[in-house]
């Protein structure tokens, strides 16, 4: 379809009702990266989040597996809302929210990080980072047999 067709039918669809707009930042907004904290909005995104955030019938809702203050840094627009940790924090209006746990199994992805660390100790191009709910494993800078063995053994562990 092209973007003029799309136009219309979004307008078409709207009939005088409000938009909402969900869209992801690893991707979509931004170019994935080798590394995440590459990956940032180009002026040219933070001037159309802008415009469109400060549109009256507009609300714009980002979503990602990032931690929100980390959105937030990167995204630093009135009116935009925002949605982290794979929806475990956010701000959407006013209303904030955090599931990070405060008891139980809170020590759960320090385990993992430690278990994960051991596992892939002795191959290159991989990191680990710690986030509020979880932890990621970027290898995208692994040469194609290290980020082999490193799928293979978190395969492994996951299962």
């Amino acid at each position: 379809m092209k973007i003029d067709a799309l136009v219309q039918e979004v307008h078409r669809r709207r009939e005088g009702r409000g938009l909402v707009l969900f869209l992801d930042y690893d991707g979509t907004l931004v170019d994935i990266a080798p590394g995440p904290e590459e990956a940032v909005p180009t002026p040219e995104v933070l001037d159309i989040l802008s415009r469109l955030t400060a549109h009256p019938d507009i609300t714009v809702v980002v979503i990602s597996g990032r931690p929100l203050k980390e959105l937030q840094n990167f995204l630093p627009l009135a009116g935009l809302h925002s949605v982290g940790s794979h929806g475990g924090e956010g701000r959407l209006n006013e209303r904030h929210w955090d599931k990070s746990p405060t008891t139980g199994p809170a020590g759960e992805p320090a385990r993992w990080a430690q278990d994960i660390k051991s596992r892939l100790a002795g191959l290159n191009g991989w990191r680990l980072e710690q986030k509020p709910l979880g932890v990621a494993v970027h290898y995208r800078r692994a040469e194609p047999d290290q980020a082999a063995c490193i799928r293979e053994r978190l395969t492994a562990w996951a299962q």
